[in-house]
């Protein structure tokens, strides 16, 4: 009993999740709610929440990497995307920036990588 009542506790004392509803919405692939969260004014050129040693991603190459085409369409035509915004390496001695031309070009994605060359990627 003690043991089920400490973990109870641990559970309440769980940090609250910070990330934002538009990379919930990403990572759940809920294209709903990605439209919801741009329609409510969510930044999409943010970071993801940086882990420690590992690389923090701009909402657009975080759904470019989970592959649902719908949310990556909603990004690109979200008023104010940023389509040259690099993700963040979390290790300085890597010197690979992933910028979303880049992420689409690895993925031989040909119909983004068009987009993002119309839309003035660099």
């Amino acid at each position: 009993m003690a043991f089920l009542c400490a973990a109870a506790s641990l559970q309440a004392q769980k940090k609250p999740d910070t990330r934002s509803p538009l990379l919930i919405a990403i990572e759940k692939n809920d294209a709903a709610g990605v439209q919801r969260a741009i329609a409510q004014g969510a930044d999409v050129n943010a970071l993801e929440s940086p882990r420690l040693f590992a690389a923090a991603d701009t909402m657009l190459l975080d759904a470019m990497a989970k592959g649902n085409r719908e949310i990556v369409m909603l990004l690109l035509k979200a008023p104010g995307i940023d389509v040259n915004k690099p993700g963040e390496s979390g290790d300085a001695t890597d010197p690979w920036i992933r910028t979303p031309l880049i992420q689409a070009a690895s993925m031989g994605d040909a119909e983004i990588v068009s987009i993002l060359l119309k839309k003035g990627t660099i």
